[in-house]
């Protein structure tokens, strides 16, 4: 069952107090109450979700709506601040796409600017908008993997100029329903192709895909297959490899006790304690290593959030063995005909147990096409490093030639700089100015296009 939004009173909260069960992403991962002022309106949420009990009857219902835009739950809150407003549901906020090898969630994520003329309320002007698609890594969902990172300042205001896709593979969605016992479930080439379904549903023309663990290797699928249609690819915690001996015995083990069920499962809708286990290990490596430094409150936050009723165990089974199962990418760096057309960055943290597999992923890379980041002091990076990311990210965006004026006109108002003085300057690749780079290695012919956004 998607997430979905809706105008929040003091009634809301109270109702969401009185629950018994309940989980929040985002920053402040809190209800922030301010009904002490009297005002039922200046109430701040970030997404939250409320767990239900999945039933026979609602899975038969559900399975009656695939296909069909959902809208109209009445478990449905909002994010606010006091710049953007993102759109309501009610606008097709989220949307469960039909493709070839199922239905899956897509959830769109369109800043409007509150009190400005340019504002991208009119169709036009945002569908003009570069897109970013994101695709979330095994265990996790569109939600739990990107929510936190996109509610960050910096990136609230990197909506002012893009359109954002999030993709949550199929039957990966919050309280999703089981996929029926005779749906054969993608693999991962197969998953990529469902990529350009949705691009078809929301006319895209092109993409700059942001993918994270399993995720990172199907947009890398996608834009082997599908050149033209990626601009860049900003992935963290790739593979480029087929899964190994270890990896394929252990996730075996952990397939065959989400979908057969197992003895260390306390109640019959958690998932088995050797998986919660794993699936840490999978994102925050070893927590127990001397002498490291460990965001304890993102820890915890997963670690209640693989422990409750969030995800379907069955469904995830079938991911994960879709993931184990997948071949490695027919890349390598003496073959440029066959390797990635775009620019890509490559992402891991100093503690993850993935720095080997993004190694040997850039290695596969063309040197001028290619970079790769070792953030210290973390292992599950949008979480422990965001506002590190964030800056990455922005530099990988201006890179890929993308002045984004949300952030000159912050900078401006920082620096006391006149916006008629900052027009007149441009921002270039690497920080240089724009007659050229600042850097040498580069030529002016191979820079690319400047995009005002």
């Amino acid at each position: 069952m998607p997430i979905y939004y809706k105008k929040v009173t003091s009634n809301d909260v109270n109702l969401i107090e009185k629950g018994n069960k309940s989980f929040t992403f985002g920053i402040k991962r809190k209800i922030t109450n301010n009904r002490s002022n009297g005002s039922s309106d200046g109430l701040e949420l970030n997404r939250i979700y409320t767990p239900t009990t999945r039933s026979a009857d609602n899975r038969s219902q559900s399975q009656s709506l695939i296909g069909e835009q959902t809208t109209g739950r009445s478990q449905s809150f909002s994010i606010e601040s006091s710049r953007l407003k993102f759109k309501d549901l009610d606008d097709d906020y989220d949307e469960r796409i039909i493709t070839k090898y199922g239905s899956l969630v897509v959830t769109k994520l369109d800043a409007i600017s509150n009190g400005s003329s340019s504002s991208s309320s009119s169709t036009g002007t945002a569908n003009n908008k570069p897109v970013i698609l994101t695709y979330h890594d095994i265990g996790l969902n569109s939600s739990s993997n990107f929510e936190s990172f996109f509610s960050l300042s910096e990136n609230r205001l990197l909506l002012e100029s893009f359109r954002v896709y999030h993709i949550t593979a199929p039957g990966q969605e919050f309280n999703a329903d089981d996929l029926p016992y005779n749906y054969v479930y993608p693999t991962m080439d197969q998953l990529a192709e469902q990529i350009h379904d949705v691009c078809k549903h929301y006319a895209i023309q092109s993409f700059i895909g942001f993918g994270y663990g399993a995720g990172a290797n199907v947009l890398s699928r996608f834009a082997l297959n599908c050149p033209d249609m990626v601009e860049g690819l900003f992935l963290i915690h790739p593979s480029a490899t087929a899964s190994t001996w270890t990896e394929w015995i252990y996730q075996k083990l952990n397939v065959r006790q989400l979908l057969n069920g197992g003895q260390q499962i306390v109640n019959d809708s958690c998932l088995p304690q050797s998986v919660q286990n794993y699936l840490m290990w999978h994102l925050f490596g070893d927590t127990e290593f001397p002498d490291r430094v460990t965001d304890d409150e993102a820890v915890d936050m997963y670690r209640r959030y693989f422990g409750g009723q969030f995800i379907n165990k069955r469904n995830l089974g079938l991911f994960i063995d879709a993931y184990i199962g997948r071949s490695a990418l027919d890349i390598t760096r003496d073959d440029k005909q066959r390797n990635f057309r775009c620019s890509v960055a490559v992402i891991c943290g100093q503690n993850s147990a993935h720095v080997d597999e993004s190694v040997k992923m850039n290695s596969r890379l063309l040197p001028s096409d290619s970079t790769w980041i070792k953030l210290s002091d973390a292992s599950m990076v949008l979480e422990e490093q965001p506002h590190k990311v964030a800056e990455t990210f922005r530099l990988f965006l201006q890179g890929l030639g993308y002045t984004l004026k949300a952030y000159r006109k912050k900078r401006a108002l920082m620096m006391g700089m006149s916006m008629p003085c900052l027009a007149s300057s441009r921002l270039s690749l690497y920080g240089g100015s724009a007659g050229g780079p600042s850097t040498g290695g580069h030529s002016s012919a191979a820079f690319p296009v400047i995009h005002e956004i």
